[in-house]
């Protein structure tokens, strides 16, 4: 009888534990939803907080480590949902190995939140003064973001940060600290919000021994709603107040027309193909030029040209006498190689390194070499030690090369200078931070091709509209297939063109000099704040366990 009752029991357990780390799941699922195309900033906010509260009320470290994992699960499988399309739409996975190595994926990005929630579970139990408890608990989150940015070259997408893009704290923080600062604000919020319902909670539970204590319930919810407002309504005061302030200046217009060539991703490396898709970007070109004779930039998308660069001489020689005439710049995407030979061994193969470039012709003059290279796209980690575990065996692991990160910018014009970063490097605030200082305007061209119809490119594009922000410079982003847009100092698209159709996007922006204060100092100072807040809290408990 008493066995009947203990199993009865656990079942009873396991149900209530299973449900609750599925409505963590579900609530992991609404943070994807403050992002774009969705935009719903406080479905991430709510998400934030239930997940500070899942944290909060677990009774074991083996529980808040299930919370974050679940939580971190829901969050990536609908954020980065877009792994399952590329693999299956464009890789040609079946989907009994696509839909498993999404989830894997997933499950790897939830080992953050697993971690996070450990240390979050320690902190929570510390016997601090309420705001110090709470902003070590928010640095907590920023520094795990930034680990996650950085570690095997950083996967800094879905920042909780982000998800403010289109709000009013975003364009007066952004140019201050940047999506970690603006990170940082969002869950100190979110903690604040959580803890002042869980302790109005708790002091109405308190206040359930007697009925005399009606009011004091009543007060305690009174006094959490008051404390929330009187909180909400200051951030939003002080936003819009910081909102206008401008750090960079004017500079020159700049008219310039982007190239969304459109070409389908499973034919444009076929060798027979080449004629057609460079005299498409020809075609088109000399078709912006009748239409827009006044735009002084033309903007090819990544690798728009299926060749390498020594292979297509003709082509560049081609368009920069034409850009000439026109008296024009023409920035494309190319891919190149480099020839190394062994001076000891004249029998042996050369090595050859290949690298993701662009170039500017025509009026324009540089190239540059991507930096951040996509993991297991371009380049395959711990390379060296997979072909040397596996001699025995043929692995041809040709991986491109990254370029150095002292590249100068591209000139635009005599008197106009763009950096350029290539699909995802635009995801690294730091990097566009650092390199784009001293220039006036930030350059971006993708091949969003491989996202298919998700919502990765809607993702993708907001991402470079916070780059906006954090520099107040535009942006220029070009891609095959969508979304090429004009995005002004302010964050705002002011051109863009439609998704899957071959278009001319052409628009006017004004370029900027100087910087901001988050281009001058980057991401660094939030993180050497964040981990003094964690030191700070740290010491604080420790004097109290041992005094």
């Amino acid at each position: 009888m008493n066995l009947n009752k203990i199993k009865s029991h656990n079942a009873i357990q396991f149900t209530i534990e299973f449900t609750l780390y599925g409505i963590v799941f579900l609530s992991g699922c609404l943070f994807a939803l403050g992002f774009s195309p969705f935009n719903v900033t406080v479905l991430t906010c709510l998400s934030i907080c239930f997940y500070y509260t899942s944290i909060y009320f677990s009774k074991s470290i083996k529980q808040a480590m299930l919370s974050g994992f679940f939580y971190g699960l829901g969050l990536f499988g609908v954020g980065v949902s877009w792994v399952y399309v590329s693999m299956h739409d464009f890789g040609y996975t079946h989907p009994a190995i696509a839909l498993p190595a999404t989830i894997a994926f997933c499950s790897f990005l939830a080992l953050f939140f697993l971690l996070q929630s450990v240390i979050l579970f320690k902190f929570s139990q510390f016997t601090l003064f309420k705001y110090l408890k709470y902003i070590s608990l928010a640095s907590i989150c920023v520094v795990f973001e930034g680990i996650r940015s950085y570690i095997f070259s950083g996967f800094p997408w879905l920042l909780s940060g982000q998800s403010l893009t289109h709000t009013v704290i975003a364009k007066a923080f952004a140019p201050l600290l940047g999506v970690y600062g603006l990170s940082f604000i969002l869950h100190f919020a979110c903690i604040f919000i959580a803890y002042t319902c869980i302790n109005s909670w708790k002091n109405v539970q308190k206040n359930n021994t007697s009925n005399r204590n009606i009011s004091n319930k009543l007060q305690s919810l009174c006094s959490a709603v008051s404390q929330i407002m009187v909180f909400v309504i200051s951030l939003f005061l002080i936003s819009f107040y910081l909102q206008d302030h401008v750090y960079t200046k004017d500079h020159e217009l700049l008219q310039s027309t982007l190239i969304q060539g459109n070409t389908a991703p499973d034919q444009k490396w076929i060798p027979e193909n080449r004629p057609s898709i460079e005299a498409n970007y020809i075609h088109l070109t000399k078709k912006s030029l009748e239409l827009f004779p006044k735009s002084t930039l033309i903007v090819w998308p990544e690798a728009a040209v299926p060749a390498f660069e020594d292979d297509s001489t003709d082509l560049l020689s081609y368009m920069h006498g034409y850009m000439l005439e026109e008296n024009k710049s023409l920035i494309l995407g190319i891919p190149a190689r480099k020839f190394s030979f062994d001076r000891y061994n004249y029998t042996a193969q050369p090595k050859v390194n290949y690298f993701n470039n662009t170039i500017a012709i025509g009026l324009g003059k540089g190239m540059y070499t991507k930096q951040k290279l996509v993991p297991f796209g371009e380049y395959i980690p711990f390379s060296d030690l997979i072909a040397s575990l596996f001699s025995f065996i043929y692995l041809p692991i040709d991986d491109f090369s990254k370029g150095n990160n002292t590249q100068p910018p591209l000139q635009i014009t005599h008197s106009i200078t763009g950096n350029m970063f290539i699909c995802y490097e635009i995801a690294y605030s730091h990097l566009v931070s650092k390199q784009s200082k001293n220039s006036n305007i930030i350059l971006t061209v993708s091949n969003d091709a491989w996202f298919g119809h998700s919502i990765g490119p809607y993702q993708h594009l907001e991402m470079a509209q916070l780059r906006a922000l954090e520099n107040q410079k535009p942006i220029i982003r070009a891609t095959n297939n969508g979304i090429s847009a004009i995005i002004d100092y302010t964050g705002n698209i002011t051109a863009v063109g439609p998704q899957f159709k071959q278009a001319l996007i052409n628009g006017t922006t004004m370029t900027r000099s100087g910087h901001t204060p988050y281009a001058m100092y980057g991401s660094l100072l939030i993180f050497l704040l964040c981990s003094l807040f964690i030191a700070t809290a740290l010491l604080q408990q420790y004097r109290k366990n041992h005094t």
